[in-house]
Parts: C-alpha cells; sequence; structure tokens
C-alpha cells in the first residue's frame, strides 16, 4: 500500500519496479491519481478506494497512519 504526497509514493513505485523486473510477482495498491504512474511500469496495479485528500486529513489525527485504512 502506497499513498501519500509524490515524495512518498514514488519509492514505492521504484521499488516495486525494480523487483518486477527481477522476476518477482508485485502489486501496489495507490490512490487513483497515482494509477498512471505506476501502469506505466512492470507492476501490477490496485486501485485504494478512498479519497487522498480525506486520507491525508485523517491522518494526523490517528495513533499510526495506516488505521485510516481500517
Amino acid at each position: 500500500v502506497a499513498y501519500g504526497t509524490w515524495g512518498d509514493v514514488r519509492p514505492s513505485i521504484a521499488l516495486g519496479n525494480a523487483l518486477a523486473e527481477a522476476g518477482y510477482g508485485v502489486r501496489l495498491i495507490v490512490t487513483e491519481d497515482f494509477a498512471d504512474w505506476v501502469d506505466e511500469t512492470a507492476v501490477e496495479t490496485h486501485l485504494l478506494p478512498v479519497d487522498k485528500r480525506d486520507v491525508m486529513e485523517d491522518v494526523s489525527s490517528r495513533t499510526h497512519p495506516l488505521r485510516v485504512l481500517l
């Protein structure tokens, strides 16, 4: 799961692409605004069914950022 700003998501895309090109099966779950970037790589894309703005606003109010996804 990769969410946040471009600077947060880009390393996950790069790592996922390198692993996919090395022969590993990689799926990256991203918000819709990053799907086109992932589609240009060897990584399989799945969309996270949330609005990124809502996630980013809610992250600061949670103990752990991944709790937003629950």
